[in-house]
């Protein structure tokens, strides 16, 4: 039997996303247009052993979905300055941003999604990011952690200035 290689990825977060997207699918299924939310939620229970659909998997979905998905040249134009980072805590600066340059920061974050350098334990995520020489040497490491809840905050602060811009443009 060939030996599975070790990976980063938390397939419990990727299973759990999709029970939660599934979830939100019953609850417009015409068969379901009679059950409390409470019902809802009890027979999700029960089907997967004890879950609820209100788990921080569906939040980092989102917020990967947020990060990722635009091209990086797409963050440029955003004035992401007044976003709150201070929950974050900075284990490796690397290279510092110049003072004021949160995009950089956004980025360091961007890229640590983007590679999958990251990783969840007790209610805490860790972003790590790396520059290296041509020589593939790391000359500049970044790892900044920050809670689960202080995370959610941040990607909904940063989706609130992605919304604004957004709907600015489409009047």
């Amino acid at each position: 039997m060939k030996e599975e290689k070790k990976t980063n990825t938390d397939w419990n977060l990727v299973v759990k996303t999709d029970l939660i997207v599934g979830w939100l699918n019953d609850l417009g299924r015409e068969e379901n247009q009679n059950k409390t939310i409470e019902q809802m939620i009890n027979e999700y229970k029960e089907k997967y052993e004890g879950t609820t659909p209100f788990d921080f998997s569906i939040a980092f979905a989102a917020s990967y979905l947020l990060f990722v998905y635009p091209q990086q040249t797409e963050y440029e134009n955003l004035n992401v300055e007044k976003i709150d980072i201070s929950s974050f805590r900075i284990r490796k600066q690397g290279d510092p941003p110049r003072k004021g340059d949160t995009k950089k920061f956004f980025r360091r974050i961007r890229n640590s999604l983007t590679h999958a350098h990251f990783k969840i334990e007790n209610e805490t995520i860790i972003f790590n990011d790396f520059d290296f020489d041509k020589n593939a040497t790391i000359i500049d490491e970044f790892e900044a952690e920050i809670s689960i809840v202080d995370y959610i905050k941040f990607f909904r602060d940063f989706m609130f200035v992605v919304k604004d811009k957004y709907f600015k443009h489409k009047n």
